[in-house]
């Protein structure tokens, strides 16, 4: 094999690499690591689920991704020369039809990886994955994707919250307890607030392309106090637990991330600045994943005695 052609795949694969969109996996690894976390303080984790469980998630994320670069491209057909990378059809790097072929793939791969789980644990699993696959296809895709329709924060919270932290604990122990639930709303709020900052980004953009939001029903000012509430939740939830709960107090790890929190409030307020709201967004990407991951940690040190005070 010559050397351009190895140069021409590698390059074939960072394309794919960018219409992913990496930046947003957090979203689905961060609910795993929790959910798997909890687990491991009960001694019931398993690291061959826990693979199969985050592949499986990960490949939802994919898919749901791929099929919001084909609806955009579809519906809009963005001319702006200030496109993002993962734009990748709009900038000429893959046609629609592989991208749609892609998040099949994705869909494919996810459900494949589900059923295992289902057949090893409990079949009560079964609706819950295929509903939410269903959702993270029907949020982008379909003649009305219900991202339009001011459900994005709800849906997110509840899919990749609740049922994502609550499900993975679910594979592990087929049970469900405050404590998983708890955290479930930590990581839900969390990562809405994600979604919030991007739609406080883009709201003038939505209004122009007639998708409704919440921040374009209720302003960029609602947006952000939406966007503290939905913080302040996820932050209070671990204080909440580790004072009144079963956990032990590193379980307040999480709090090391208040100065990202910070640093993307400053930013999702400044609404005439395009360049500030993406640093908002970024931010609040960041927020989520240093959040969960200090989480994650704090819960699994909560497993040994030598944390008790």
């Amino acid at each position: 094999m010559g050397r351009g052609h190895s140069e021409n795949i590698w390059d074939y694969l960072l394309v794919w690499y960018r219409a992913t969109r990496p930046f947003t996996f957090t979203a689905s690894i961060v609910p795993v690591l929790v959910g798997s976390a909890l687990a491991f303080i009960e001694n019931q984790f398993d690291p061959i689920i826990f693979v199969i469980v985050l592949f499986a998630s990960l490949m939802v994320q994919v898919g749901a991704n791929l099929t919001d670069e084909y609806s955009d491209y579809r519906g809009t057909k963005n001319d702006s020369e200030m496109l993002p990378p993962y734009k990748v059809i709009s900038l000429g790097d893959l046609s629609a039809y592989s991208v749609k072929k892609g998040s099949i793939v994705a869909y494919f791969l996810a459900t494949i990886m589900g059923l295992y789980v289902v057949s090893v644990t409990d079949w009560i699993l079964l609706p819950v994955s295929i509903v939410s696959v269903a959702i993270a296809y029907l949020y982008a895709g379909g003649s009305k994707p219900l991202g339009n329709y001011a459900l994005g924060v709800p849906l997110v919270f509840i899919f990749m919250g609740l049922v994502m932290v609550v499900g993975t604990y679910y594979v592990y122990t087929t049970t469900v307890t405050l404590e998983a639930f708890s955290l479930a709303v930590a990581v839900g709020c969390i990562v809405s607030a994600i979604l919030i900052s991007n739609d406080i980004r883009d709201r003038d953009e939505d209004l122009l392309a007639g998708k409704t939001t919440l921040v374009t029903l209720l302003g960029r000012r609602f947006g952000r106090y939406l966007w503290l509430g939905m913080v302040l939740i996820g932050f209070a939830v671990p204080i909440i637990l580790f004072v009144y709960g079963s956990l032990k107090w590193p379980i307040v790890l999480s709090l090391i991330a208040l100065p990202r929190a910070y640093q993307a409030w400053r930013y999702t307020g400044q609404f005439s600045n395009p360049s500030a709201l993406l640093l908002g967004l970024r931010s609040s990407a960041s927020l989520h994943w240093w959040h969960g991951l200090f989480l994650a940690i704090g819960i699994c040190f909560s497993r040994f005695n030598w944390f008790s005070y």
